[in-house]
């Protein structure tokens, strides 16, 4: 007999996967978790405008040179956020192919992506203030730190997570309520 998150097991079949069983809403929240890992590292989240308004430094030429940040260059804490809600998205259609009960993943990873999304959310209206060669963007007059379009993908893959996770509850409550248990 299999072990399971929630304690007791679903299936007495022997190991392996069996990508069968992982429901629509499963899929997309393993997708999305996949695409959110990618958007985090490759693709540019945040940059700076006006960098020609950054001090000059004595023993610099010419202002600092700032390459847009993705979110893990960009953040002290929301990347690891986001980084727990992409291996829990991953985790889920691998745990449900291993035909393991996971309505407590399935909420979990809801949660996960809804707060993710919300964090996210947030830096978009308020992005992070950047720091240049020791200064922060923001104690520069016109400088601005702009918001890329790795942000707004980010976003939607965290959205996408979130919705997953409450298809993938409802599916498995409506497969229980046809089984009549």
């Amino acid at each position: 007999m299999a072990a399971t998150i929630s304690g007791r097991a679903e299936t007495d079949a022997g190991g392996g996967l069996d990508f069968g069983n992982v429901k629509l809403g499963e899929s997309v929240v393993g997708l999305a978790g996949v695409a959110l890992a990618i958007i985090m590292t490759a693709v540019d989240w945040y940059g700076v405008e006006g960098l020609d308004l950054l001090p000059v430094f004595p023993d610099q030429a010419a202002s600092p040179a700032v390459e847009p940040r993705n979110a893990f260059e960009s953040f002290a804490v929301i990347d690891l956020v986001l980084l727990l809600t992409v291996l829990a998205a991953c985790a889920l259609p691998l745990l449900s192919a291993a035909r393991l009960s996971v309505d407590a993943a399935r909420v979990v990873v809801a949660a996960f992506g809804l707060v993710a999304a919300t964090l996210i959310l947030i830096r978009i209206i308020g992005p992070p203030d950047l720091v240049v060669d020791s200064v922060h963007v923001s104690e520069v007059g016109e400088a601005e730190v702009t918001t890329q379009a790795g942000a707004w993908a980010g976003l939607v893959a965290a959205a996408a997570i979130a919705g997953g996770g409450y298809v993938a509850l409802r599916q498995s409550h409506a497969l229980r309520r046809s089984r009549g248990s």
